[in-house]
């Protein structure tokens, strides 16, 4: 096992992130950027409830977790927002490689989190979904096409009986993907 560094990323990148640039090729990780959609929880989600209220709006009146998506530019999130988004670039992972997906540095330093389901197995192919939320007690703010989020590939010792491909829930997704929490109430 062994991490891709800027030449290996350069030789996979070129053909498997879409759009690809070059200057988001760092030592031995590529920087992916904000797509311009995010999803929120619906508004009645967004104050605390208990969970026997949770349980009831979830299960007797069927109400919806997430809205129906947002198309952004910028978009303000505020202290304790918490949202779906995804990455710009499409991409490919090897069939012999995992990707693990990070904050910057410079995304962690301003109160961003990224609350790191982050784990590409080989062959996933989409976009991101990144689950962003704001831990800074100050607005920020979210623009489309902004590198946020970098990709390092590690390597494996073979190839995988069953592919991502195969057995994964989220492959070829576009844009930000949600996962019903109804099983944590």
């Amino acid at each position: 096992m062994a991490v891709y560094t800027d030449k290996k990323i350069k030789e996979w990148a070129k053909d498997n992130v879409l759009p690809y640039n070059e200057k988001l090729v760092n030592p031995a990780s590529i920087d992916l950027t904000l797509g311009n959609k995010l999803k929120r929880p619906m508004w009645y989600w967004r104050y605390p409830i208990s969970r026997f209220i949770a349980w009831h709006l979830r299960n007797l009146l069927k109400v919806k977790y997430w809205d129906t998506g947002i198309e952004f530019t910028t978009y303000t999130l505020w202290p304790g927002e918490f949202v779906l988004c995804h990455s710009l670039e499409w991409t490919n992972i090897p069939t012999d490689a995992i990707a693990l997906l990070f904050s910057k540095s410079s995304t962690g330093r301003t109160g961003l989190e990224h609350l790191h389901a982050g784990y590409g197995d080989p062959e996933f192919k989409g976009e991101w979904t990144w689950e962003l939320e704001n831990v800074a007690p100050w607005p920020i703010q979210l623009v489309a096409g902004k590198a946020l989020m970098q990709v390092a590939l590690i390597g494996t010792m073979g190839v995988p009986e069953k592919l991502y491909g195969q057995v994964g829930r989220y492959q070829n997704q576009r844009g930000p993907q949600e996962e019903c929490p109804e099983k944590t109430l």
